[in-house]
Order: C-alpha cells, then sequence, then structure tokens
C-alpha cells in the first residue's frame, strides 16, 4: 500500500477520535517496553533513535505485512515406512546437527542389514578360500560331490522313464471300449479286456466272417489278427488286449477301438497327466544334469590353480556385497530422522506409534541465525522497490533490505512477492513465524510530499487534547520535547505533516521517555 497517499486535510474532528483510540493503544504497549525502576535515581533510559529522513515521502513508501521466516528452514520427511517408534522432542526444543528426532520401528531394516553384512562376510571368505587353494580333504570330497551327481543323474532318468511310461499306459488304456459301426448300433458290443502294452497310437478295425466251423473276427489297423468268436475273452492279437463276445452276432456287425479312446471322461485328465510327467521327465533331468555340470566344475577348480579371471569374479562378489551393505545401511539411517544443522523444532505434526510413510512430513526445523520476510505488494508499488532497498520491521524498527523481487505480477492474486533480508537476526527481537509490519523506502516518487513523514506510530506522542509530541536529545543526551502536527494516522504508521526536516532524529518511542529525561542510546 502507498503510505504517500496520506492527505493533510482530514478534519480535526476524526483526528482527535483517532487519537483518544491510539493513546490507549500505546500507552498500554508501551508500559511493557519502560525500563524496570530499580530504585537508583541514576537510572537512564536506554532509547533508540530513529531518523526522519528514512521516512520521508520524498521516497515512495510502501507497507505491508509478513511473516518472519528463517532463512535456513526445512520440513523433515520421513524416508521410510512404518510405525514412529520414538519421539525425542517437542515444539521449541533447541537442537544440533545430526540429533536424532525421531526414529521409526527398525526390525527389518536391522533384520537386512544384519543380512547383506553375513553376505559380504561370505564374500569375503570365499575369496579368501580362492586364493588358499583347495586342500587334498576337499578335493576328495568334490570327487564323491561328481559320483553322487552321476548317480543321482541315473536315477532321475530311470524314474522319469518309469513315470512317462506309467502315464502313457494311463493315456492308451483310457476306458478301451468297441463303438459299433454305423449299421449295428443296436447290437451289443463285445468286451475288452486286458492292458494295452505297446506304445503306438491308432485303432483296431474288427469285422465278421463265417466259415464252415463258425463265426470268425479278424481286425485291421494297429494289428492284423483273427480269431473265433465266443463268449470266452480271447486274443485280440498281440498287443495285450481280449475280445469277447456276448452272443452270436450279425455277421455284417463292425467295431473299431480307439487307442486312445478320446470319447471317454477321463481322457482329458490322462492326457494332461501324460504331458504333466513329459515336463517333469524334461525338468528333472536338466536339473540332475545341472548338479552333475556343478559337481565337476567345483571338482575341476578344486584341482587347478586360482585363476584370474575367478579371482575377479570373487572381488567382483566382494564389491556386490559392500554395495547390498551400503544400501541396508542408508535404508536403516532412514528410520532415523536427525536434524540437518542447529536450530529449533517448529513443528511436530505426528505423535507416538503413528504409521508413516515415505515422503510425510515429521518435523520442522528452524535456524534463527538467519531471518528473512516475504511480503507481496500490489503492482503498483513494484516499480518503485529495488533490490537493496532498505526497509523497517516489526515494532521495534529491526533493519532489513530488500534481497529479492518478483520480476511480474501474479496474474492470479495480482501481487508480486518481495523477500527481505533481516540485517541483524539476534539483535531484532524478531521470532520465526512472527507478523510483522514492513515499511520499505523505494524510489523517488511522483507524488512525493516535501517535508512530509511517515513515522511508526509509537514515534509520536498523541494527547487527548489533540497535541502531538515527539522527542529530540540535545547534546548532553537530554530528551526534548517538539511538537509536531500530524496528518492521517493508519495502522502502526502516522504521518508527521510539520515539525520535522530531513536531518531530524528523534525517539523510537515516544513512550519510553519525558522532557528533560537523561538517556542512554542502544
Amino acid at each position: 500500500m502507498k503510505l504517500s497517499y496520506f492527505k493533510k486535510h482530514s478534519t480535526a474532528t476524526a483526528i482527535v477520535a483517532a487519537i483518544v483510540i491510539f493513546i490507549a493503544i500505546l500507552a498500554a504497549r508501551s508500559a511493557g517496553k519502560k525500563p524496570t525502576d530499580t530504585g537508583s535515581s541514576n537510572t537512564k533510559p536506554l532509547v533508540h533513535l530513529l531518523k526522519a529522513k528514512d521516512y520521508s515521502q520524498n521516497a515512495h513508501t510502501v507497507s505491508a505485512n509478513g511473516t518472519v521466516e528463517s532463512l535456513q528452514q526445512v520440513d523433515l520427511k520421513s524416508q521410510g515406512n512404518g510405525k514412529l517408534s520414538k519421539i525425542y522432542v517437542k515444539v521449541g526444543d533447541r537442537v544440533k546437527q545430526g540429533q536424532v528426532l525421531a526414529t521409526i520401528d527398525a526390525g527389518n531394516a536391522a533384520a537386512a542389514l544384519t543380512s547383506a553384512r553375513g553376505a559380504l562376510e561370505q564374500a569375503q571368505a570365499n575369496y579368501n578360500k580362492l586364493i588358499a587353494g583347495a586342500s587334498s580333504e576337499q578335493i576328495d570330497a568334490a570327487k564323491v560331490a561328481v559320483e553322487n551327481a552321476t548317480n543321482n543323474l541315473k536315477t532321475t532318468e530311470a524314474n522319469q522313464e518309469t513315470a512317462v511310461s506309467n502315464a502313457l499306459s494311463s493315456l492308451l488304456n483310457t476306458s478301451i471300449a468297441a463303438i459299433p459301426g454305423n449299421g449295428n448300433t443296436s447290437s451289443s458290443a463285445p468286451v475288452i479286456t486286458g492292458t494295452y502294452k505297446d506304445t503306438a497310437e491308432g485303432s483296431y478295425k474288427i469285422s465278421l466272417y463265417a466259415t464252415g466251423s463258425g463265426l470268425r473276427f479278424q481286425t485291421s489297423g494297429l494289428e492284423s489278427a483273427s480269431g473265433d468268436v465266443t463268449t470266452q475273452p480271447t486274443p485280440l492279437g498281440t498287443k495285450g488286449l481280449y475280445i469277447q463276445f456276448s452272443s452270436n452276432p450279425p455277421t455284417s456287425d463292425t467295431w473299431t477301438i480307439a487307442i486312445p479312446n478320446t470319447y471317454a471322461a477321463a481322457y482329458v485328465s490322462n492326457y494332461n497327466a501324460y504331458q504333466t510327467a513329459l515336463k517333469n521327465k524334461d525338468s528333472a533331468i536338466s536339473a540332475a544334469n545341472g548338479q552333475l555340470s556343478s559337481a565337476q566344475a567345483a571338482l575341476a577348480q578344486a584341482q587347478a590353480q586360482a585363476r584370474p579371471a575367478d579371482i575377479q569374479a570373487a572381488q567382483a562378489q566382494i564389491l556386490i556385497a559392500q554395495g547390498q551393505v551400503q544400501a541396508a545401511e542408508v535404508a536403516y539411517s532412514n528410520t532415523q530422522i536427525k536434524a540437518p544443522f542447529d536450530g529449533t523444532v517448529s513443528a511436530l505434526p505426528v505423535k507416538f506409534a503413528d504409521v508413516i510413510s515415505i515422503g510425510q512430513k515429521v518435523a520442522s526445523v528452524v535456524n534463527e541465525g538467519g531471518m528473512q520476510l516475504k511480503i507481496f505488494v500490489s503492482g503498483e508499488d513494484l516499480p518503485f522497490i529495488k533490490i537493496g532497498a532498505m526497509a523497517k520491521i516489526g515494532e521495534d524498527q529491526a533493519t532489513g533490505t530488500v534481497t529479492n523481487v518478483a520480476p511480474s505480477v501474479d496474474a492470479t492474486s495480482r501481487t508480486a512477492e518481495v523477500d527481505i533480508a533481516v540485517v541483524n537476526p539476534k539483535s531484532s527481537n524478531l521470532t520465526v513465524g512472527q507478523n510483522a509490519a514492513v515499511i520499505i523506502l523505494g524510489n523517488p516518487s511522483a507524488e512525493a510530499q516535501t517535508n512530509s513523514f511517515v513515522l511508526p506510530l509509537q514515534s509520536v506522542k498523541l494527547t487527548p487534547d489533540g497535541k502531538a509530541f515527539v522527542y529530540k536529545l540535545d547534546a548532553g543526551n537530554k530528551a526534548q520535547e517538539v511538537a509536531v502536527t500530524i496528518g492521517k494516522v493508519d495502522g502502526e504508521h502516522v504521518e508527521v505533516t510539520s515539525g520535522l526536516d530531513e536531518n531530524s532524529e528523534i525517539v523510537s518511542n515516544a513512550y519510553d521517555v519525558a522532557a528533560g529525561d537523561s538517556v542512554q542510546l542502544q
């Protein structure tokens, strides 16, 4: 807001009414600021002087409110997931760099770290063993391992061949039956018994013919055979099947026996079992071959001297294990939330036993060694503010310097950001998070009013009868009361239209002294 808009034409009635209100406010405010009376007549009030030229409206003066921030402020976010197991601080606590503020349950991370360290020790032991070479006992053991792996391969091959053979037999013998031909579907079909003992797939074609000694059957397809039609089981060729007729069927009847019977209810499950047996055979034999190859390689390695390539491989395993240890150490460290620098805990939005996730804010830490204010000004004021411009901050008029000015106005808020660094943060009486008024002395304004000053409200003493005074110091540092004329009063600021010039220096808080007081300068 431009303070240069103050006019000298405010009515006396309005000024007097405002004075009555502000006197009460300033009296209450200054009561807590007066030095404590120790009972000694030699105690002198401590005062601070303001230079009137710093508040002259010969410059475009900009006023705004902002929040005091730390120049070094960080939100500490969790780098891990888990339950918050310990909280060691509270808001307002002073902390040191590296101090643990809170911890997440580290059970899994600790276990992973232990495992990684074990893997590193194992890799190191393997390397040492490789360099030392194998003992005679180890070579003998490697030979036994090769022999065992060879025997295991033979046993596996035999067992898997049997399993596949059994599965194939079950598939080919799935509900073997004689299926009538189209012309004799109403005739009784012969019964097929026995076990098909071949591995060939196909079918038997059965037909009848008459002879002088009676009916006979003959087959084609998987086998060519013949026999008498009888109610007793008769061999159906040489592959283990038998055929048994229930009566003398017509010579025109024919039947087909499919091997396997794809129409049987159990066909699909038997087929799948056979396919599984084939896969299991390949897998088991492959694994047994792999074990044999490993055993043979181990024996060869035991009998040979360490090769450079083997040494490099062992060293690589150590490096991999070291990397895993480092990663596990980082994961374990992430269960601890530590202060990044010396400062004060400004926020702690979590509590014990909260389950937190990666990226969740756990605490905030600020360092009050450096402070700044962030304010937002209108587009009308922006051209008059430059980097390096002086600013007055807060009730005690701490000094600040403009460090950053936005190059343009935000289209949504119609304001621009301005950052102001506090010059002496430790003696400024400002606190991080505090809301403070700011006056920026900008560039020359076309609306400048000569010898008009916009002063902090507490630097001008207002009386109920409408008078206004400031205090200057004489050569002996005694307070001299100077009458001034005021214009408009706005918030924390009052316009002085006469009684001061550019070279005037006045006491910053007119309610700390009285006319004739001897004072000490801060």
